[in-house]
């Protein structure tokens, strides 16, 4: 099952075939490596008491016409100042897709700046971005439901509660890069996962979810 571009309609995949020519088509477009992009999750929390739930109609009347359609139907889905596209996932996390650019630099500048509006739209609701990678308050609990992520938590619950966790209290940061070369995949992929690892131990923060400390640091 995939999501298409409107985000709201379903289209169901019949075979592996299929999955993986679709895959294809929209991850893994073969040329020169020359874009960067960056994707920036985070929790979000009432700025007087980060317990507190904050539900769909708060998020949507704080992110105004950038509110995404999964949120707001009606919603021109406005785009940052800086290009960044706002989305919200399954547990009411806030994420600023950036727009791809040709230099680190210049993704930075242009990330940073719609951070900050992001961030002052927020503010002017009472509310703050987290700062962790998993809500050290309140347990997961559902606040965007869209057929894709009901897909989602039915295949997550044939494992058990972790999928749960993972969509509705985390938070996370995505690098995104060309994938290069035909000849430059395999490598270029490797490359990714084995800086993988020292990554995540760099940025670890997820030490406390739903009030309790989780003996793990991420």
């Amino acid at each position: 099952m995939v999501m298409s571009p409107e985000l709201d309609r379903v289209t169901v995949l019949g075979d592996e075939a299929a999955a993986r020519g679709h895959l294809a088509r929209i991850c893994f477009k073969t040329g020169p490596p020359t874009l960067t992009g960056v994707e920036l999750e985070w929790t979000v929390h009432d700025a007087a008491d980060p317990t507190r739930p904050v539900d769909r109609e708060r998020l949507r009347e704080a992110l105004g016409r950038h509110s995404p359609v999964t949120l707001d139907p009606t919603s021109p889905a406005d785009e940052l100042r800086r290009g960044g596209t706002v989305t919200v996932e399954p547990g009411g996390q806030v994420e600023i897709s950036a727009a791809a650019r040709p230099s680190v630099a210049a993704l930075v500048l242009a990330t940073e700046a719609d951070v900050a509006e992001l961030r002052a739209r927020l503010d002017a609701a009472g509310l703050v971005l987290g700062r962790t990678g998993m809500d050290p308050w309140r347990s997961p609990r559902p606040v965007v439901d869209t057929p894709r992520y009901r897909a989602m938590r039915r295949a997550f619950d044939r494992r058990g509660p972790a999928g749960r966790a993972m969509m509705y209290s985390t938070a996370g940061l995505q690098v995104c890069l060309d994938a290069g070369e035909p000849t430059q995949v395999a490598d270029r992929w490797a490359a990714a996962h084995a800086v993988g690892p020292p990554l995540l131990a760099a940025f670890a923060t997820a030490d406390r979810h739903a009030g309790r400390r989780t003996g793990w640091a991420s």
